[in-house]
């Protein structure tokens, strides 16, 4: 597929703005890429990343949307593209393309079996602790690093359909999710957490 030619069709049809976190497209280490036109007369692809205050534009490149031969970009069009407008909807776009949102049957199983909430980081497996990390990840690009525990236990607690999860679970959740590779360790002088090196591996079955 020619993700850039869809793209244009797509804001040619009225979409602001088009994102992907497509594998196929995302360069690695990226959270997704995004289109759009931020003028009548750009077009413009960017690659972003989840910084320490949410989305970040990783790289950035601006054309001409006519490719005719005379077409050219100046420095004034750089003033004309509304970067914080974009990671804003570009953000809301990866929420709603994420398609692990809900609790996969793995997780929803171990919670049935289980009953209550556990505290700490015993009881439950990969599946569940993955989950967490999409979603602290999620919230993390739409809100910034910092003060996240107790939004993250309201979104685990509405899914999990048990109420708001305590900041102190919360917390041990997203230690033993780093300590699997599903999350990194907060960086000295750094507020919150990235995508580990595990985060996006398929599951062969078994828990560690």
């Amino acid at each position: 597929m020619d993700w850039r030619a869809e793209a244009r069709k797509a804001i040619e049809a009225g979409e602001d703005v088009v994102t992907s976190v497509h594998p196929d497209v995302k360069p690695p280490g990226s959270v997704a890429i995004v289109w759009c036109r931020p003028a009548a007369h750009l077009f413009m692809e960017a690659t972003l990343t989840a910084g320490t205050a949410g989305l970040a534009a990783r790289t950035l490149e601006l054309e001409p949307w006519d490719e005719g031969a005379n077409a050219t970009i100046r420095s004034s069009d750089l003033r004309q593209v509304p970067l914080t407008a974009i990671l804003q909807k570009a953000g809301a776009q990866i929420t709603a393309l994420d398609v692990y949102t809900d609790p996969p049957p793995a997780v929803a199983e171990a919670l049935e079996a289980a009953g209550a909430i556990k505290r700490g980081r015993v009881g439950y497996g990969d599946d569940f602790y993955r989950w967490v990390a999409h979603e602290y990840l999620q919230l993390k690009a739409q809100r910034g690093a910092r003060g996240l525990r107790s939004p993250l236990g309201e979104i685990l607690g509405r899914e999990l359909g048990r109420g708001v999860v305590a900041d102190g679970t919360v917390r041990d959740w997203l230690v033993e999710a780093a300590r699997r590779d599903f999350l990194t360790s907060p960086g000295r002088g750094h507020a919150g957490r990235a995508a580990g090196p595990l985060l996006n591996k398929i599951s062969e079955g078994t828990d560690r």
